[in-house]
């Protein structure tokens, strides 16, 4: 009897696409991840270049279209599918700088504060990408915890 676990590869490329101090999340509808919410982006076809996959993955899954973008991470995660079989999910990850268009798609898309996120409503793979994004832009935490702080109260 064969007990070992199939492992499935995926490689995909996702973007962090901002608006102020909010993110674009999608709401996932397939296994393993559905109903969680994740990063705008996708698998790479074949031989396909990863910034050729980001691009595509965006428009088709947002009708955005990305103008400037730079690499900020890579991540890998083993995620459970069911009792015989498991997806290796590894990525890079694109701080999306510049996009133009019109948010036009079926997918659930919303923007979501990366302040207001719990690891459970994510992915492991976009939760990963939201610590990275948060961490690289400490300024936003601090404002937000300045702007809410009673000691900063005018009320008298």
């Amino acid at each position: 009897m064969n007990n070992s676990i199939l492992t499935i590869p995926h490689f995909g490329a996702y973007g962090i696409i901002k608006h102020e101090d909010t993110i674009l999340l999608l709401c996932n509808s397939h296994a393993p991840y559905k109903g969680l919410l994740d990063l705008p982006g996708g698998q790479i076809k074949g031989f396909e270049p990863t910034q050729k996959a980001l691009k595509r993955e965006i428009k088709v899954q947002t009708g955005l279209k990305i103008n400037k973008y730079e690499m900020i991470g890579y991540y890998e995660c083993l995620v459970p599918i069911d009792d015989k079989s498991e997806m290796n999910h590894r990525g890079m990850i694109y701080d999306i700088q510049k996009y133009s268009g019109k948010i036009q798609t079926v997918t659930a898309t919303q923007w979501h504060n990366p302040l207001d996120l719990k690891e459970s409503q994510l992915t492991p793979f976009a939760w990963q990408a939201v610590q990275h994004y948060l961490k690289a832009n400490f300024h936003i935490r601090v404002h937000k915890r300045l702007s809410n702080s009673s000691a900063f109260s005018t009320d008298k």
